[in-house]
């Protein structure tokens, strides 16, 4: 995390719910009282090239709704993870599926892999659950916004008879992303538990501005979210 922001991509292939999963990302940093930005790129994903949705959460006003350096990147497919790879900050986290490479690439940050893609299809029987798939697994390993606030979001977010589906796909592969963090290839977590640490809210500088009060133990009311679309 730099300067108190928060850069998450999610990347796979066109049909794999990318898009979706990103907005209910976005939309539980809202309901967390977070500013949120969410950009997607369009493109070659109809044709099943790469394609991308970013999410950005901040404590404070984001000024630039891109992202700068990923603190984690999610690959779903070999060709996003070639693609988006060189966006991964230093220090950062690596998720890449399971049957999207034999050996992911080594480099300064931490890797996990589960079988995101795998799960959606054993769970709901396609391949469009792979990005709520994708929430659970962040929710696991990151816990980017409060367990609740995605949970709501994602309800209101999938059609209405979907839901409890991708509640069960959500859970599926939450359980499986967390034995995955139990446990890295040397015997340790990894930078996962400094992740965690960064999520922490940072306490906001005083302003002239009025603004509303939330009751201890409470979430402050939502903030804006800029909606950006790539090519």
């Amino acid at each position: 995390m730099k300067d108190g922001r928060y850069e998450v991509r999610l990347a796979g292939a066109g049909g794999q719910g990318v898009a979706l999963a990103a907005r209910i990302l976005a939309e539980a940093a809202l309901r967390c009282g977070r500013h949120a930005a969410n950009s997607q790129a369009y493109g070659p994903a109809s044709r099943g090239g790469a394609s991308r949705s970013d999410v950005i959460v901040a404590a404070e006003a984001i000024d630039y709704p891109l992202v700068r350096s990923l603190d984690v990147l999610v690959a779903l497919t070999g060709e996003a993870l070639r693609t988006y790879l060189p966006d991964l900050g230093a220090g950062g986290l690596l998720v890449v599926d399971r049957d999207a490479v034999e050996a992911p690439p080594e480099g300064p940050w931490s890797t996990r892999i589960v079988p995101i893609v795998a799960t959606a299809m054993s769970v709901a029987g396609t391949t469009v659950a792979s990005g709520v798939a994708a929430l659970g697994t962040l929710e696991a390993l990151t816990e980017a916004v409060a367990t609740q606030a995605l949970a709501t979001a994602l309800a209101d977010g999938v059609p209405a008879g979907r839901v409890e589906v991708n509640q069960r796909v959500f859970a599926a592969a939450r359980a499986l992303a967390a034995a995955s963090a139990e446990q890295g290839p040397d015997g340790s977590r990894g930078s996962i538990p400094e992740l965690r640490r960064h999520r922490e809210p940072r306490p906001e500088a005083a302003s002239d501005q009025p603004r509303s009060e939330a009751r201890p133990g409470q979430p402050r009311p939502a903030r804006t979210v800029r909606v950006v679309v790539g090519k």
